[in-house]
Formats: structure tokens, sequence, C-alpha cells
């Protein structure tokens, strides 16, 4: 599956840009920054970047992507429900899961 669009870091957050654009074009990211397109391979120091907020809304919404969070949607945070989640997914019990055993 092709995609319309590419993530490139630029001033601090994870930009998006028409997938068209090969390195070294001049474009426009989804916020309307205007960059030259740089390799596909970012350092290892930019890869943890967030995501320009304008860019995933816009991004999202032209894939047909629910917004995130969604709405209504919590972290789970709260033990129990964290127990919940993990023991469908574990033979082991929730307390020796978290010990290691």
């Amino acid at each position: 599956m092709s995609r319309s669009y590419k993530w490139q870091p630029h001033d601090g957050a994870r930009h998006a840009l028409p997938s068209s654009l090969a390195e070294g074009d001049p474009g426009s990211t989804l916020c309307g920054i205007e960059v030259t397109t740089k390799s596909d391979k970012w350092p290892e120091s930019e890869r943890c970047w967030p995501m320009c907020g304008v860019c995933d809304l816009a991004w999202r919404e032209e894939e047909q992507i629910l917004p995130w969070p969604r709405e209504g949607m919590q972290p789970v945070t709260e033990s129990a429900q964290i127990k919940e989640v993990i023991a469908p997914l574990t033979s082991r019990s929730y307390e020796d899961a978290l010990r290691g055993a």
C-alpha cells in the first residue's frame, strides 16, 4: 500500500511531507513549513522527536485514520485496569509478571 505522505524531522518535530518528494526537493509540510527534503534515513537522535500536531491531524484526516488520542479514551494507569488488560494475555499472575517470575 502506497502512502501519500512521509515523515521528516525538522526543527524539533516530525513533519509530514508528500511522499513524491525526493531527497533535496523543496516542499511544504502539512503544517505549512517550507523545507528541503532530507534522506529517509534519520539520525538516531531524531527518531523519537514528537510528531507535529498539525501535520498529524492533517495526515490522519487524509489517510482516514481517527485522531489520537481518541475522544473518551484515557491512559491505563490504575493497577486494577492494568490487571484487567494483562490477565488475558498471560497465564502468569499479575504479581508474578511484575516480579519477573
